[in-house]
Formats: C-alpha cells, sequence, structure tokens
C-alpha cells in the first residue's frame, strides 16, 4: 500500500511519483506538466498526500478516503482543485470520520473538503444540489482557478456506484 504513514513501508513514495513524472515528462505525446491525481481508498490517501508534498499537482479526485487529522494542507502549500467521492455508509474509511483501518484517524468527509476550500480561499459554505440520490457540494470563487467538489454518496459503502453524473469515470 502507499505510505501515508502507519504502514509498514518506509518508502518516500512522494518522490516514487515524482520520478515518475519526471520520466514521463521526456515521452513523446505525454504531457506530464500539470498532472492529476486519482486515487481509490488508501489511493486516495496518497493523492491527499501528493497534493500536499508536491508542488506539481493541479488537481486530484480522492475516491473513498478523505484527509488525515494528523495531515493537511499548510498556508505555503500551492492551490489544488479538489473532486472528492465518498459513500456515507462506508466502514472501511467512515464518512463521519474517526479512527479506520491501519489505525489512521480521518477528519469527516465534508470537513476533509471543506479545509480544501479554505485552503483554495474558497468560499466559507457549499452550495449543495441535489444529483440523483445524492448531493454535489461545490464551494464556489477558488483563488488560482482552483475548485473543490464533494460528493456525499447515499446508500454507498467503501466503493462508487458507476452513474454518477450519467457516469461515473467521465466525471472524475
Amino acid at each position: 500500500s502507499w505510505n501515508l504513514g502507519r504502514e509498514a513501508s518506509t518508502a518516500d513514495d512522494v518522490v516514487f511519483v515524482e520520478s515518475i513524472l519526471t520520466a514521463l515528462s521526456d515521452v513523446d505525446g505525454i504531457d506530464a506538466s500539470e498532472p492529476v491525481a486519482m486515487g481509490f481508498s488508501n489511493g486516495a490517501g496518497m493523492v491527499h498526500k501528493l497534493a500536499m508534498e508536491s508542488t506539481r499537482f493541479v488537481a486530484i479526485a480522492p475516491l473513498s478516503s478523505q484527509l488525515l487529522v494528523s495531515n493537511q494542507p499548510q498556508p505555503d502549500d500551492p492551490p489544488v482543485s479538489v473532486l472528492q467521492l465518498h459513500g456515507v455508509d462506508d466502514d472501511i474509511v467512515p464518512y463521519a470520520g474517526g479512527e479506520a483501518v491501519m489505525g489512521h484517524t480521518f477528519m469527516t468527509a465534508e470537513t476533509s473538503a471543506a479545509t480544501w476550500a479554505a485552503h483554495n480561499r474558497c468560499s466559507a459554505t457549499a452550495t449543495e444540489t441535489a444529483s440523483g440520490e445524492h448531493v454535489r457540494l461545490e464551494w464556489e470563487g477558488c483563488s488560482a482557478g482552483a475548485a473543490v467538489v464533494h460528493y456525499r454518496l447515499s446508500g454507498v459503502g467503501h466503493d462508487l456506484p458507476t452513474d454518477i453524473e450519467g457516469d461515473t469515470v467521465d466525471l472524475v
């Protein structure tokens, strides 16, 4: 798994990912100048970490995980757009936050998104819009062209439905 701080691995996964981006910069047909990171579960925790510890990423899509209480964006971290999707019935990484698998302590999913919104100097309150049986929360007016959107997925556990906004993959 990705090293978020409590895993058995001691690898510096941020350096590893940045090395991949550097290698891809020399490949014809690949533009690695403004990368977007997407991850699910532990991988989502990793993309949060990448957004905070690397200056290369312009956006992240953490799916089924939120910020750790012990690791939040700092004032000197660059703004980054965030698309966060999380099921309210998740029993692996609880939507309501708290201690989860591997001993990590998570913020609530909505507090995580609001933390990114505050970091990106977005409006303090999210606009809530129904999206089928789910709810889309969007913080507007963010600095530097950043965006923060969170989906509260009703009746969803530690997985993702395929039909959010028509097609989940297209949305992400």
